[in-house]
C-alpha cells in the first residue's frame, strides 16, 4: 500500500512579517480598499496548536508521501517559505515519509506582486476606483493592476513572481514541472504524480487560478515521450494543482464569487485529465474539503476522482482545520478518508471513510475476452476482491507458506502457515484468513483448526465472514500480543470440489497486506499429472513473478509442485494446473 497524505492551505506565517512589511500592507489597503483587503487577503496565520495536533496525527498514520497543494505560507516572504520548509521537513521525519510533493499556491506569491505593483503603478489612492471596477468599468485600478500584471508574464519566465519559493523551496521538495512527473514505486506498481503551477494568472492575487498552454505542452512532451508510454499506461496518475478547476458541488456563487473557485482554464483541464486516464487530481484554495467524480468520456472505469482539500493549520477556529488520507491499497481500488480538527486533535471523519474503485474488477478476466466468461473468472475476481475485516497493517510477515494436497475426488486442503511480527503500536489480537472456493460451502463442513507453530497447541477463531463462496476467518492469539512479539500461527481446512468445477486452479492474495512479505512458499500435492504449472501474478497488467525456486516432481501418477519467491508483491498471485493431459 502507499499511504498519501494531502495537505493544502497551511498559511504559514513568521511571527515578524507583518511587522517587517506594515507599510506594503497599508500602501495594499490605500490602493484596494480596508474592507476588500480584509475580506479577500490578510487571513489569519497558522495555529500553532493545529500544528502539533498535525505532527501527532502523522506519528501514528505514517504517510509514506506528503502531497502540498499550494498556500505554503500566508503571504509568500521569505522568512515565512523559511519556516514553511523546515516544518515540512519535521512532519516528513515524524512520518518517516519518503517524499514531499509541493506545488506553490496564489498566497505565495503575495509579497513579490504587492512590490512589483508598487514599483510599477502609479495612481490615485482612494477606494472609488475599486467599486467602479466589480460593476466593470475601465479605466479604473484594478485594469491597471491587471494589464501591469500581464505585462510582467510576458517579460519572464513562467513561475514567476515565485523567486522566493524557488529559492527556498523548489532545492529542497523539487520542482513544479508536469515534463517530469515524480514517479513513486510501491510494492505493487508505480504512480505518477504531475505537478502544475495553477497561480499563473494576471489577477491581483491569482484568486482565479490558469494552467496555461506551456504547462499544457510540457505534460504532453512527457506523456508523449516513448521512453514513458509503457509506465505512464499501466500506474496510477495523480495530478496535483493549487486552484479549484471547478466549484465545489453544491455551491451556489454569482460570477465574481466564481473568480475565487473556478479555474479560467479548469473544465478544460479536467476534460484532459479525463481523457488521458488520471485517477485524481488533488487541490485546495478555498479550504472547502469534497470529494467528487467526473467521466466526461463515459467509458466503464475512466472515472476521474477531483479531491479538494480545507486548510489544515490556518485560523484559530478549534472547528475548522481538516487534511485527507488517501491508501492506495491495490492496483484496483484506493481508500479515501478525511480527518478533521477539534479541540482534542485530528480525527477521522467516519462518513468519509470511502472506498473508491480505480480499475473496475468487473472488467477483470482470466479467459480470453473473444469467449464466454466463466466461473474461473468469477472464482479470481471473488479470489482478488478486498474485504475491509481482512485489511492487515499490523503484522509484518517474514514467511507466507501454502501447502495443499488435492485429492482424486477434487477435495481441496490446505495448511496456510504465517510466520512473522506484531507492527504498529497496539496490542494485537489475532490474524485473518479469507478463505475463497467453489463450490459452495458450509463453513461446518471445513474442518478448520487453527495452531500456534511454536508449541502446538490449538487456537481458537472467530468467523468474520460467512458467504457460500468466501471466508474470513480470525484467528485469537491466547493473550494479545505487544508491538514487536513474534507469532508463527497455522490454519488448516478443507474445501471440497467436484468435476464439474475442479480444483485446477489455486491464489494467494497479498494485496491486504501494507508491510512487505519476506518470502511466500507455495507447494501443492495433485493427484494427476499437468501440464507444466504457472504461476502469474496481477498488477496493472498480468505478468510473471520473479520466482527463488521452482520445483517439480512425478510419482505414483500425481505430481507435487512447489515456487518459492522472495520479497513477494503484494498483489494476487494465480497458479493454474491445465490443461491435463491425456
Amino acid at each position: 500500500m502507499l499511504r498519501i497524505a494531502h495537505i493544502s492551505d497551511l498559511h504559514i506565517e513568521d511571527g515578524q512579517v507583518r511587522k517587517d512589511h506594515q507599510s506594503l500592507f497599508q500602501w495594499l489597503e490605500k490602493l484596494l480598499g480596508r474592507d476588500f483587503l480584509k475580506n479577500k487577503i490578510d487571513l489569519k496565520g497558522h495555529n500553532e496548536d493545529k500544528l502539533d495536533a498535525l505532527k501527532n496525527i502523522f506519528k501514528w498514520l505514517k504517510p509514506n508521501v506528503i502531497m502540498v497543494t499550494g498556500d505554503l505560507t500566508n503571504f509568500g516572504d521569505e522568512n515565512s517559505l523559511k519556516l514553511a520548509k523546515d516544518i515540512l521537513k519535521e512532519l516528513q521525519q515524524i512520518a518517516e515519509a519518503k517524499h514531499i510533493i509541493c506545488v506553490p499556491g496564489n498566497h505565495d506569491t503575495f509579497i513579490e506582486r504587492i512590490n512589483y505593483l508598487k514599483n510599477n503603478i502609479r495612481m490615485k489612492l482612494h477606494s472609488w476606483p475599486i467599486f467602479r471596477s466589480v460593476l466593470g468599468h475601465k479605466g479604473n485600478i484594478l485594469e491597471d493592476v491587471k494589464e501591469k500584471l500581464s505585462k510582467k508574464y510576458e517579460d519572464s519566465d513562467r513561475f514567476c513572481f515565485l523567486d522566493n519559493y524557488k529559492k527556498i523551496i523548489e532545492p529542497i521538495f523539487g520542482k513544479v514541472d508536469p515534463r517530469n512527473p515524480t514517479i513513486l514505486g510501491s510494492i505493487w506498481g508505480n504512480v505518477m504524480i504531475f505537478s502544475f503551477n495553477s497561480s499563473n494568472d494576471s489577477l491581483l492575487m491569482a484568486n482565479e487560478g490558469l494552467i496555461g498552454p506551456k504547462q499544457f505542452n510540457s505534460f504532453n512532451y512527457c506523456i508523449q515521450d516513448f521512453k514513458n508510454k509503457d509506465l505512464f499506461t499501466q500506474a496510477f496518475r495523480i495530478a496535483i494543482l493549487h486552484h479549484h478547476p471547478i466549484s465545489a458541488p453544491g455551491v451556489c456563487a454569482s460570477a465574481l464569487e466564481r473568480g475565487f473557485n473556478w479555474m479560467q482554464d479548469g473544465p478544460r483541464f479536467l476534460d484532459y485529465m479525463n481523457y488521458c486516464n488520471f485517477h485524481f487530481v488533488l487541490h485546495g484554495h478555498e479550504h472547502s474539503p469534497f470529494l467528487c467524480n467526473i467521466n466526461y468520456e463515459n467509458r466503464p472505469g475512466n472515472e476521474l476522482y477531483i479531491l479538494a482539500a480545507g486548510s489544515a493549520l490556518q485560523g484559530d477556529n478549534p472547528d475548522q482545520g481538516s487534511f485527507n488520507i488517501i491508501d492506495l491499497r491495490t492496483p484496483f481500488e484506493a481508500k479515501f478518508a478525511r480527518y478533521d480538527y477539534r479541540a482534542t486533535g485530528f480525527a477521522k471523519d467516519p462518513q468519509s471513510n470511502i472506498l473508491l474503485q480505480m480499475r473496475p474488477l468487473s472488467l477483470f478476466r482470466v479467459s480470453p475476452t473473444s469467449g464466454r466468461e466463466t466461473s474461473e473468472d468469477l472464482a479470481v475476481r471473488d479470489l482478488f476482491q478486498i474485504h475491509e475485516e481482512a485489511y492487515d497493517e499490523n503484522h509484518r510477515y517474514d514467511l507466507l507458506d501454502f501447502k495443499v494436497v488435492i485429492e482424486k475426488n477434487q477435495l481441496y486442503k490446505g495448511v496456510y502457515r504465517r510466520k512473522g511480527m506484531v507492527v504498529g503500536e497496539e496490542p494485537d489480537k489475532g490474524l485473518v484468513f479469507v478463505i475463497t472456493g467453489s463450490p459452495k460451502m458450509n463453513w461446518e463442513d471445513m474442518h478448520i483448526k487453527a495452531t500456534n507453530n511454536k508449541n502446538s497447541s490449538e487456537l481458537s477463531y472467530e468467523l468474520l465472514l460467512d458467504t457460500p463462496f468466501k471466508k474470513v476467518i480470525q484467528v485469537l492469539h491466547r493473550l494479545q500480543l505487544a508491538p514487536n512479539e513474534e507469532f508463527d500461527i497455522i490454519l488448516s481446512f478443507q474445501w471440497q470440489a467436484t468435476e464439474y468445477e475442479p480444483n485446477n486452479f489455486d491464489g494467494m492474495n497479498l494485496m491486504y497486506f501494507r508491510h512487505p512479505v519476506g518470502e511466500m512458499r507455495y507447494q501443492v500435492n495433485l493427484p494427476w499429472i499437468p501440464a507444466q504449472p504457472n504461476i502469474s501474478v496481477y498488477g496493472p497488467e498480468k505478468r510473471t513473478p520473479k520466482i527463488a525456486e521452482e520445483k517439480l516432481v512425478e510419482e505414483n501418477g500425481g505430481q507435487q509442485y512447489l515456487v518459492v519467491i522472495v520479497e513477494p508483491e503484494a498483489l494476487p498471485y494465480l497458479v493454474r494446473f491445465e490443461p491435463r493431459r491425456q
